[in-house]
Protein backbone atom coordinates (compact mmCIF):
# COMPACT_ATOMS: atom_id res chain seq x y z
CA UNK A 1 0.00 0.00 0.00
CA UNK A 2 2.70 2.61 0.79
CA UNK A 3 4.28 1.91 -2.63
CA UNK A 4 1.02 2.86 -4.36
CA UNK A 5 1.26 6.39 -2.90
CA UNK A 6 4.61 7.12 -4.58
CA UNK A 7 3.21 8.03 -8.04
CA UNK A 8 0.75 10.46 -6.45
CA UNK A 9 3.50 12.06 -4.36
CA UNK A 10 5.76 12.42 -7.41
CA UNK A 11 2.98 14.05 -9.45
CA UNK A 12 2.17 16.44 -6.59
CA UNK A 13 5.82 17.43 -6.25
CA UNK A 14 6.14 18.08 -10.00
CA UNK A 15 2.98 20.22 -10.04
CA UNK A 16 4.23 22.22 -7.04
CA UNK A 17 7.59 22.82 -8.74
CA UNK A 18 5.84 23.96 -11.95
CA UNK A 19 3.66 26.40 -10.00
CA UNK A 20 6.69 27.85 -8.26
CA UNK A 21 8.58 28.14 -11.55
CA UNK A 22 5.69 29.86 -13.33
CA UNK A 23 5.19 32.24 -10.38
CA UNK A 24 8.86 33.19 -10.42
CA UNK A 25 8.83 33.96 -14.17
CA UNK A 26 5.61 36.04 -14.19
CA UNK A 27 6.09 39.83 -14.40
CA UNK A 28 5.80 41.56 -11.04
CA UNK A 29 4.52 45.08 -10.52
CA UNK A 30 6.82 47.69 -9.00
CA UNK A 31 6.04 51.33 -8.23
CA UNK A 32 7.93 54.39 -6.97
CA UNK A 33 6.64 57.66 -5.54
CA UNK A 34 8.25 60.96 -4.60
CA UNK A 35 8.70 61.54 -0.87
CA UNK A 36 8.64 65.32 -0.37
CA UNK A 37 9.98 65.11 3.18
CA UNK A 38 12.99 62.98 2.27
CA UNK A 39 13.30 64.61 -1.18
CA UNK A 40 13.72 61.31 -2.98
CA UNK A 41 11.78 58.53 -4.71
CA UNK A 42 10.92 55.45 -2.69
CA UNK A 43 9.26 52.17 -3.56
CA UNK A 44 5.52 51.93 -2.81
CA UNK A 45 2.69 49.48 -3.31
CA UNK A 46 1.57 49.30 -6.97
CA UNK A 47 -1.86 50.68 -7.87
CA UNK A 48 -4.51 49.81 -10.46
CA UNK A 49 -3.72 50.37 -14.13
CA UNK A 50 -5.77 51.86 -16.95
CA UNK A 51 -5.35 50.89 -20.60
CA UNK A 52 -3.41 53.35 -22.78
CA UNK A 53 -5.48 54.58 -25.76
CA UNK A 54 -4.14 54.23 -29.30
CA UNK A 55 -5.64 57.61 -30.21
CA UNK A 56 -5.23 60.70 -28.06
CA UNK A 57 -7.12 63.97 -28.24
CA UNK A 58 -5.77 67.27 -26.93
CA UNK A 59 -6.13 70.98 -27.68
CA UNK A 60 -2.44 71.88 -27.74
CA UNK A 61 -2.84 74.80 -30.13
CA UNK A 62 -5.42 76.45 -27.86
CA UNK A 63 -8.09 77.12 -30.50
CA UNK A 64 -10.84 75.34 -28.60
CA UNK A 65 -10.80 72.30 -30.88
CA UNK A 66 -9.09 69.07 -29.93
CA UNK A 67 -6.50 67.63 -32.28
CA UNK A 68 -6.33 63.87 -32.79
CA UNK A 69 -2.90 62.27 -32.44
CA UNK A 70 -2.65 58.81 -33.97
CA UNK A 71 0.47 56.67 -33.67
CA UNK A 72 0.43 53.60 -35.91
CA UNK A 73 3.36 51.52 -37.15
CA UNK A 74 5.89 54.24 -36.34
CA UNK A 75 3.95 57.00 -38.13
CA UNK A 76 2.44 59.84 -36.09
CA UNK A 77 -0.35 61.88 -37.68
CA UNK A 78 -2.10 64.94 -36.28
CA UNK A 79 -5.59 65.88 -37.42
CA UNK A 80 -8.23 68.41 -36.52
CA UNK A 81 -11.92 68.43 -37.50
CA UNK A 82 -11.30 65.44 -39.76
CA UNK A 83 -8.42 67.12 -41.65
CA UNK A 84 -4.84 65.89 -41.36
CA UNK A 85 -2.57 68.76 -40.28
CA UNK A 86 0.78 67.01 -39.91
CA UNK A 87 2.53 63.67 -40.21
CA UNK A 88 5.98 62.59 -39.08
CA UNK A 89 8.70 62.33 -41.79
CA UNK A 90 9.13 59.00 -43.54
CA UNK A 91 12.62 58.44 -42.15
CA UNK A 92 11.33 58.68 -38.56
CA UNK A 93 10.15 55.70 -36.55
CA UNK A 94 8.05 57.23 -33.76
CA UNK A 95 7.77 54.70 -30.93
CA UNK A 96 6.19 56.78 -28.16
CA UNK A 97 4.51 60.14 -27.59
CA UNK A 98 3.00 62.09 -24.73
CA UNK A 99 1.82 65.59 -23.81
CA UNK A 100 3.02 67.80 -20.98
CA UNK A 101 4.44 71.08 -19.73
CA UNK A 102 7.99 69.75 -19.74
CA UNK A 103 9.82 73.00 -20.55
CA UNK A 104 7.69 75.42 -18.52
CA UNK A 105 6.21 76.86 -21.73
CA UNK A 106 2.79 75.21 -21.66
CA UNK A 107 1.55 71.93 -23.10
CA UNK A 108 3.83 70.43 -25.76
CA UNK A 109 4.10 67.25 -27.80
CA UNK A 110 6.98 64.97 -26.80
CA UNK A 111 8.11 62.14 -29.08
CA UNK A 112 10.58 59.26 -28.87
CA UNK A 113 12.02 58.72 -32.34
CA UNK A 114 14.43 56.41 -34.13
CA UNK A 115 15.98 58.10 -37.14
CA UNK A 116 19.26 58.30 -39.07
CA UNK A 117 21.63 61.19 -38.47
CA UNK A 118 22.92 62.72 -35.28
CA UNK A 119 21.72 66.24 -36.11
CA UNK A 120 20.13 66.23 -39.58
CA UNK A 121 19.14 69.69 -40.85
CA UNK A 122 19.65 71.10 -37.33
CA UNK A 123 23.37 70.26 -37.25
CA UNK A 124 25.28 73.00 -35.37
CA UNK A 125 27.68 75.00 -37.54
CA UNK A 126 30.67 73.91 -35.45
CA UNK A 127 29.99 70.19 -36.14
CA UNK A 128 31.55 69.11 -39.42
CA UNK A 129 29.41 67.10 -41.82
CA UNK A 130 31.77 64.12 -41.61
CA UNK A 131 31.34 64.15 -37.81
CA UNK A 132 27.58 63.73 -38.12
CA UNK A 133 26.78 60.10 -37.19
CA UNK A 134 24.28 58.97 -39.84
CA UNK A 135 23.42 55.62 -38.21
CA UNK A 136 19.90 55.07 -36.89
CA UNK A 137 19.76 56.07 -33.23
CA UNK A 138 17.22 57.13 -30.64
CA UNK A 139 16.17 60.78 -30.19
CA UNK A 140 13.81 62.82 -28.03
CA UNK A 141 11.91 65.67 -29.72
CA UNK A 142 9.69 68.32 -28.15
CA UNK A 143 7.30 70.14 -30.48
CA UNK A 144 5.06 73.19 -30.15
CA UNK A 145 1.62 72.79 -31.70
CA UNK A 146 0.11 75.96 -33.17
CA UNK A 147 -2.77 76.73 -35.50
CA UNK A 148 -0.31 77.07 -38.36
CA UNK A 149 1.50 73.80 -37.74
CA UNK A 150 3.93 71.86 -35.57
CA UNK A 151 7.37 73.29 -34.90
CA UNK A 152 10.38 71.94 -32.96
CA UNK A 153 10.99 73.51 -29.55
CA UNK A 154 13.88 71.22 -28.60
CA UNK A 155 15.51 68.26 -30.35
CA UNK A 156 18.17 65.94 -29.02
CA UNK A 157 21.06 64.58 -31.01
CA UNK A 158 21.73 60.83 -30.72
CA UNK A 159 20.90 59.76 -27.18
CA UNK A 160 23.58 57.82 -25.31
CA UNK A 161 20.88 55.46 -24.04
CA UNK A 162 17.69 54.79 -26.05
CA UNK A 163 14.28 55.43 -24.53
CA UNK A 164 11.93 52.45 -24.94
CA UNK A 165 8.81 53.96 -23.35
CA UNK A 166 7.66 57.43 -22.29
CA UNK A 167 5.26 58.95 -19.78
CA UNK A 168 4.90 62.51 -18.50
CA UNK A 169 3.84 63.68 -15.06
CA UNK A 170 4.97 66.01 -12.27
CA UNK A 171 6.77 63.17 -10.53
CA UNK A 172 8.59 65.24 -7.89
CA UNK A 173 5.75 67.71 -7.13
CA UNK A 174 7.69 70.84 -8.12
CA UNK A 175 4.97 72.22 -10.40
CA UNK A 176 6.63 71.21 -13.70
CA UNK A 177 6.12 67.99 -15.62
CA UNK A 178 8.93 65.46 -15.83
CA UNK A 179 9.87 62.86 -18.43
CA UNK A 180 9.51 59.27 -17.20
CA UNK A 181 11.28 56.79 -19.46
CA UNK A 182 12.32 53.18 -19.71
CA UNK A 183 15.95 53.23 -20.75
CA UNK A 184 17.25 50.46 -22.97
CA UNK A 185 20.52 49.66 -24.71
CA UNK A 186 21.82 49.86 -28.27
CA UNK A 187 23.31 46.41 -27.62
CA UNK A 188 19.83 44.84 -27.79
CA UNK A 189 20.08 44.69 -31.61
CA UNK A 190 17.13 46.97 -32.33
CA UNK A 191 14.81 45.40 -29.74
CA UNK A 192 14.48 48.15 -27.15
CA UNK A 193 14.25 46.45 -23.76
CA UNK A 194 13.83 48.44 -20.55
CA UNK A 195 16.87 48.04 -18.32
CA UNK A 196 16.15 50.98 -15.99
CA UNK A 197 13.42 53.50 -15.11
CA UNK A 198 14.56 57.13 -15.14
CA UNK A 199 13.16 60.59 -14.40
CA UNK A 200 14.40 63.61 -16.37
CA UNK A 201 13.52 67.25 -15.76
CA UNK A 202 14.08 70.44 -17.74
CA UNK A 203 16.48 73.14 -16.53
CA UNK A 204 17.39 76.20 -18.62
CA UNK A 205 18.55 74.59 -21.87
CA UNK A 206 18.44 70.83 -21.42
CA UNK A 207 16.92 67.82 -19.67
CA UNK A 208 18.77 66.48 -16.64
CA UNK A 209 18.49 63.11 -14.93
CA UNK A 210 17.18 63.40 -11.36
CA UNK A 211 16.59 59.71 -10.56
CA UNK A 212 17.26 56.27 -11.97
CA UNK A 213 16.16 52.88 -10.70
CA UNK A 214 18.42 49.92 -10.19
CA UNK A 215 19.20 47.85 -13.27
CA UNK A 216 16.65 45.20 -14.15
CA UNK A 217 14.15 44.05 -16.75
CA UNK A 218 11.24 46.53 -16.98
CA UNK A 219 8.28 46.99 -19.29
CA UNK A 220 4.69 48.29 -19.38
CA UNK A 221 5.42 51.78 -18.01
CA UNK A 222 2.44 53.63 -16.49
CA UNK A 223 1.73 56.59 -14.25
CA UNK A 224 -0.81 55.64 -11.58
CA UNK A 225 -2.38 58.18 -9.23
CA UNK A 226 -3.04 57.77 -5.53
CA UNK A 227 -5.29 60.78 -5.05
CA UNK A 228 -3.30 63.63 -6.62
CA UNK A 229 0.08 61.98 -6.08
CA UNK A 230 1.54 60.15 -9.11
CA UNK A 231 3.25 56.79 -8.89
CA UNK A 232 5.69 55.51 -11.49
CA UNK A 233 4.69 51.91 -12.13
CA UNK A 234 6.25 49.15 -14.24
CA UNK A 235 6.20 45.41 -14.66
CA UNK A 236 9.41 43.56 -13.85
CA UNK A 237 10.40 40.40 -15.69
CA UNK A 238 9.89 39.29 -19.26
CA UNK A 239 7.32 41.10 -21.43
CA UNK A 240 6.84 43.73 -24.12
CA UNK A 241 7.38 47.47 -23.73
Amino acid sequence: MPCEKWPLLVVSAVVLLMIRFLSSTQPKETAWQWNNTQQKFHEVRPGNRTAAPSKTQADLNGNGKEETYTLRNGLLTVGESGIQKWSSPKDWQVTAMAFGNVMGLGQQLVMVIWKPGDYGASRPFWVKEEENDISVKNHLFVYNVTETGLFPAWQSSNLDTPNCSLAITDADADGQDDLIVLEGSYQDNGACKGHAVAVWTWSKFNFFNVWRSEKGSYHNLHVVFSGSIPRIQVSRGTGSQ
